[in-house]
């Protein structure tokens, strides 16, 4: 891992999504968003099925598990809380700052501080 690019995404990082720099590590999650597929969200309500709980407050669980869970929203994960707008707003910051361009394609590859560096250093090695 380069350390002037490291230092200066940690910084960039430090700054965007206003976090103190001894929380940023390479492994830190930075922005991931996942969908629950459909066998997981028949699991679920199969196990609300068999909760106990009474048939009014399953049906509305069950909606609430589709509505949420479902096709409609993604979750997100952040070591940081950040959401995706978040995200855009440091990967805008950061290709201002190492004067790149970060694709849609490289974007979906970077979930991570390391990702962002690895993406950035290939970037830059592009350029040179």
């Amino acid at each position: 891992m380069n350390k002037e690019i490291y230092e200066k995404l940690k910084s960039i990082t430090v700054e965007q999504l206003e976090i103190e720099a001894n929380k940023i590590k390479p492994e830190s999650l930075i922005f991931k968003q996942e969908q629950y597929s459909d066998r997981e969200l028949d699991y679920f309500e199969k196990s609300l099925k068999n909760s106990g709980l009474p048939l009014c407050l399953r049906s509305l669980y069950e909606k609430r598990l589709r509505s949420v869970y479902g096709k409609e929203e993604k979750i997100c994960y952040s070591d940081f809380g950040c959401d995706k707008s978040d995200f855009i707003e440091l990967i805008m910051a950061v290709e201002e700052e190492f004067d790149i361009e970060i694709t849609d394609k490289r974007l979906e590859q970077i979930t991570t501080v390391k990702d962002l560096h690895d993406v950035v250093f290939s970037s830059l090695e592009m350029t040179a």
